[in-house]
This record gives structure tokens, C-alpha cells and sequence, in this order.
């Protein structure tokens, strides 16, 4: 699940820089105030929040499922949206995906799955003001599950890091990242401003 507070995107100083092909696919939503997908594993549901009410876009299954769930005020994924809703607040751009969400990935991204099946959730989100903030949130089913994934997450920093070392101000960047662990939760985040916020940005939307 996916969200997008387009209203505060298109005000945010950082609107204009973002990379053509995020601009691109935002241009058909541009009468809607909020962007919601989420992904069933088989079929992506797309709703946008404008000022005329809803519209729905996806497979008639996706979206007569979703009528009937709005008209029964009920929701499928119960679970997922309480953890949406706790990371979501103040965020113009967050993704939520369960530990045993199947994404489609390959090669060596198919590992993010391997990775997230100890998980019970795991998110991303993106704060867009006078700086640019990046965050990630994973719950561990049990305590060495979330030490697995802060170990891993770690590694995966430190490499990028050095990948990026010609780059030395995103390789500095990478190694500001701070990652913590409190018993099954795991965090990290940096904020950035100026030139360091604008390669973050196009690090995060290559």
C-alpha cells in the first residue's frame, strides 16, 4: 500500500526538481489532493481524493471489492492500514508493505522478500519541506527477526556507501543514515538540506 499527498507535494519547494518520470506519472492525477495503491499481489487498485469525490482505477474485481468494502466500512487489510496510519501522518509519500507480501522483484532485489518474510510490516516514507526527510520502519515477528533486518539493513548501507564512495558527498550522506533497534522495531532515517537534499532526492527517484 501506497500513499501520496499530492496537494502538499505540488507546494513543496522540492516539486519542480523531482525527476520528469515521477512528474509524468502524477500528470493524470492532477485534479486529485490524495493518491492511494495498493497491491493485492495480483491486481494494483489506484484511488484518488479530489475535489469531486473518488475515482477508482484498476481490474473490476480491485474495484468492485473496494466499492463493497467502502459501502461496509470495512477494509480487507485491516492490520496494514492501522500500520499505514501510524507512519502515515505528516509523510507526502509513504509506502507499507506486509512481511508476507510476494513483490514483484527480481534478481537481486527479490531479496528485499527473503528479507521482509520475518517482518510482520515494513515502510518507507518521505517528509518534503525546507529539507528533505527519509525514514524506513520495520516490526520483526520476533526480536531476532528485527535484529536480522537491522544487521542487513546496515550492511546494505555501508555498501551503497561505498558504491557511491567517488560521490563523496552522497557516500557521506549514506553513512549519516541512523539505524536503531528497540526489541522487534527497527528505524532509520536521515534528513538532508540544500545541495546533500537534492542528491537524496534523486538517489530515492533515480
Amino acid at each position: 500500500m501506497a500513499g501520496l499527498n499530492l496537494e502538499q507535494l505540488r507546494t513543496s519547494p522540492w516539486y519542480a526538481k523531482l525527476p520528469r518520470t515521477v512528474a509524468t506519472v502524477m500528470e493524470p492525477f492532477r485534479g486529485a489532493r490524495l493518491l492511494l495503491a495498493a497491491y493485492s499481489g495480483k491486481d494494483l487498485l489506484v484511488i484518488a481524493s479530489g475535489p469531486s469525490g473518488l475515482a477508482l482505477s484498476g481490474s473490476a474485481e480491485s474495484t468492485q471489492a473496494a466499492e463493497a468494502q467502502r459501502k461496509m466500512a470495512a477494509t480487507g487489510a485491516p492490520e496494514l492500514l492501522a500500520d499505514a496510519e501510524s507512519i502515515a501522518a505528516g509523510k507526502q509519500i509513504w509506502v507499507v508493505v506486509r512481511g508476507d507480501a510476494a513483490l514483484p522483484l527480481s534478481g537481486n532485489a527479490a531479496n528485499v522478500n527473503r528479507l521482509l518474510r520475518n517482518m510482520e510490516f515494513a515502510a518507507i516514507t518521505v517528509r518534503l519541506d525546507s529539507t528533505i526527510e527519509f525514514a524506513i520502519v520495520a516490526r520483526g515477528r520476533t526480536v531476532d527477526a528485527a535484529r536480522h533486518f537491522e544487521e542487513t539493513l546496515r550492511a546494505a548501507l555501508t555498501m551503497a556507501a561505498a558504491a557511491d564512495a567517488k560521490q563523496a558527498e552522497m557516500a557521506a550522506l549514506l553513512r549519516s543514515i541512523q539505524v536503531r533497534r528497540e526489541d522487534r522495531v527497527v528505524r532509520a532515517a536521515v534528513s538532508a538540506g540544500g545541495d546533500a537534499a537534492e542528491k537524496l532526492l534523486a538517489w530515492l527517484t533515480p
